[in-house]
């Protein structure tokens, strides 16, 4: 497996370190070879031009991570011409997403949007449930979607049969402590936390208090800074549907962020002064999004958000050794860009074995995404053949970007992707019953690496 990865700054180092610690072969295409790059036997470092493309033909992937989104999208035409190769390119601009890239761009087989996933992120952050259940998880090929049925709530009660659910499944329903799998006879408790697969209908979760609720308030984000994250994030929070008050320092241009965000209410201030964060309504923000370009600034924002009662607050990091020392004092949460790209990129490409794990609430629990590698003892085999351990359940399976929701009959085959809800203490009894032991070996490999 050999990767291409174009771009010099803090994004492409993270990537490449990433890489390198799952032994992938990088080469890595820099303006400057004066940049600091790790010492490591599988990386090779050459100065960027568009002449000595074809020398690296014969790449898996190349990944075009500038931060110039134009020119991000020229080198993408002349990789491909020269290398054809698939290639994934960052693009930090709103209105250019909205050309749908894909098609416009046609040598552009996937591209990175990571204001779009960060604030999907703030959203389910900041709100309630507001009646509906909201996508919890991020995932590459599925909605997952948790919802927990609170007290009163009209489906306590009711047999999964009679939901009447369009599109969407319930693959398992996690009670006191363990999961089930839900039968059609099953009746739904007090306190059920269900796990869903799909894009279909979620009315049939709505609460009707939520109904008769006024949702006219709140509806607000309130985002400090002049970082390329404040137009992006408001624009997308825009799309959702949300209001967006943004303050941005006394020596920016009050017109030109006005005219770049026309819906916002812009306006200017000291970011790191108490009196700037009394003179907010509290009862009307949603969420505090601290993102200037500096990392001590925003450090700073979020105490004085905390200060006056915003507990709803998002701290955005560059570096993530600053992330971990300051980890005790910022108490909302904290993000980096650069690793949340990490991550999008490495759900976006096929590497042999591959594990995602997500942590579920209560850290007994979590969803674990796995690939059934070559003479896997559980090929060709049948579901109701396997024995698996109490508390797992197999909630679905990808097969060439097909979601197979499977029966006792369904049979295992290679590059089968299992989606599987597990009690964390038997992951490693999972692995035994589905991979030989020289798979398992390689495979915690992954596990250390896994978003």
């Amino acid at each position: 497996m050999k990767f291409c990865v174009i771009g010099d700054n803090l994004i492409a180092l993270d990537l490449v370190e990433r890489l390198l610690t799952q032994e992938i072969e990088v080469y890595w295409l820099c303006k400057s070879k004066s940049w600091d790059y790790p010492k490591n036997k599988n990386l090779r470092v050459e100065e960027f031009s568009y002449q000595n493309l074809d020398h690296f033909g014969d790449m898996d992937y190349t990944l075009i991570l500038g931060d110039n989104d134009e020119e991000n999208i020229l080198q993408a035409y002349f990789c491909k011409k020269q290398m054809d190769t698939y290639t994934i390119v960052l693009v930090q601009n709103h209105s250019l997403t909205k050309t749908n890239i894909s098609e416009t761009f046609d040598f552009v087989d996937e591209y990175l949007y990571p204001s779009e996933n960060m604030a999907d992120y703030i959203i389910h952050f900041s709100i309630e449930d507001q009646g509906l259940p909201r996508r919890k998880y991020l995932h590459p090929h599925l909605n997952i979607w948790a919802y927990t049925l609170e007290d009163r709530h009209p489906k306590i009660g009711q047999k999964v049969k009679d939901l009447f659910l369009d599109g969407t499944l319930i693959v398992a329903i996690y009670r006191k402590g363990d999961f089930l799998i839900p039968q059609g006879e099953t009746v739904l408790r007090k306190g059920d936390r269900l796990f869903l697969l799909g894009n279909g209908s979620l009315e049939a979760f709505r609460r009707q208090d939520a109904l008769d609720q006024d949702n006219s308030n709140g509806k607000v984000f309130w985002l400090l800074g002049d970082s390329i994250y404040v137009k992006e994030l408001a624009l997308c929070l825009e799309d959702e549907g949300y209001e967006c008050i943004v303050t941005i320092p006394q020596d920016q241009s009050l017109k030109a962020w006005r005219r770049a965000l026309p819906n916002a209410l812009v306006n200017q201030a000291k970011l790191t002064s108490l009196e700037t964060f009394n003179q907010m309504d509290t009862r009307k923000v949603l969420g505090v999004i601290c993102a200037s370009q500096d990392d001590n600034e925003n450090v700073v924002m979020s105490l004085l958000a905390r200060e006056v009662g915003l507990l709803k607050t998002i701290c955005l990091l560059n570096y993530k050794d600053y992330a971990k020392a300051t980890e005790k004092v910022v108490h909302g949460v904290q993000m980096i860009p650069r690793i949340a790209i990490a991550s999008q990129v490495f759900s976006m490409v096929h590497l042999p074995g591959k594990i995602h794990i997500t942590p579920l609430p209560g850290g007994t629990c979590e969803l674990l995404e796995l690939e059934l590698l070559k003479d896997a003892p559980i090929i060709d085999k049948a579901l109701k053949d396997m024995v698996l351990p109490d508390g797992v359940i197999i909630g679905a399976v990808l097969r060439y970007k097909q979601l197979i929701i499977p029966s006792g009959q369904l049979t295992f085959k290679r590059d089968d992707r299992l989606i599987i809800l597990e009690k964390t203490s038997l992951r490693e009894d999972l692995l035994n019953r589905i991979y030989r032991k020289d798979q398992q070996s390689m495979l915690k490999k992954w596990i250390g690496g896994s978003r």
